[in-house]
């Protein structure tokens, strides 16, 4: 609760953002499941019977984009990171106001473990409810 009532500005950017992901997947997943559609977008991009079986490989963008491929993936991934790292140094600082944590240099120490629980509202219980069942279903080794 008061986790949240600190991070009230970021709430509907992360309402928005999980909107469009539920919609990227219903209509992808309706697209796929209602035709052939991705044999026909294949068949634009690859066809056996012709003497060059990729036609569209050497035409513009994709030469450019195969060689950009493992760029736009490290991309993607750095942004992502620092999406994270964001709203992760976000809450810190909340927590840290608030007088739960020290932190310096990448070392976090915790100062009041009950506030720290009653901040975090469910997502402790949460998060402690599913290392419990993960713990439970690993196998005792012998």
């Amino acid at each position: 609760m008061a986790l949240a009532n600190g991070l009230r500005s970021r709430r509907p950017a992360w309402r928005t953002e999980s909107i469009c992901l539920v919609t990227i997947a219903l209509v992808t997943a309706v697209t796929f499941a209602s035709g052939f559609i991705d044999i026909t977008i294949a068949s634009w991009f690859y066809r056996p019977d012709a003497p060059d079986h990729w036609p569209l490989a050497q035409q513009l963008p994709w030469p450019v984009l195969y060689r950009a491929a493992p760029w736009i993936t490290a991309s993607l991934v750095i942004l992502g990171l620092a999406a994270l790292r964001e709203g992760v140094t976000e809450a810190a600082s909340v927590f840290k106001r608030r007088g739960l944590i020290e932190y310096r240099r990448g070392k976090i120490q915790i100062l009041d473990v009950q506030g720290l629980k009653a901040a975090s509202c469910s997502c402790y219980q949460i998060v402690q409810t599913a290392c419990k069942r993960a713990q439970r279903s690993i196998p005792a080794s012998a």
